[in-house]
């Protein structure tokens, strides 16, 4: 059967807040590398923003997060050659 209208406005009045059936978009997630990060295991730290950077290769966030590691962490500043 079909829906109610009550229903109907129900469904649109939430979609204001949680978005309705639309898919967020992907994003990187760093927390692992912040994590490794405070516990000093900064190899690790990069390790897990490179492979958030092979699925988001242009995410500026996660390049200035390696970039931080490696200068002021590994003493690193030419990077990766």
């Amino acid at each position: 059967m079909g829906q109610s209208l009550a229903e109907v406005v129900a469904n649109r009045v939430g979609a204001l807040y949680d978005g309705g059936d639309v898919a967020a978009d992907a994003q990187p997630l760093y927390s692992i590398a912040e994590a490794k990060c405070k516990q000093g295991k900064y190899k690790e730290a990069l390790y897990e923003i490179q492979s958030q950077l092979a699925r988001f290769p242009h995410d500026m966030t996660g390049q200035m997060m390696m970039a931080e590691i490696q200068a002021a962490h590994l003493a690193d500043l030419a990077g990766p050659s």
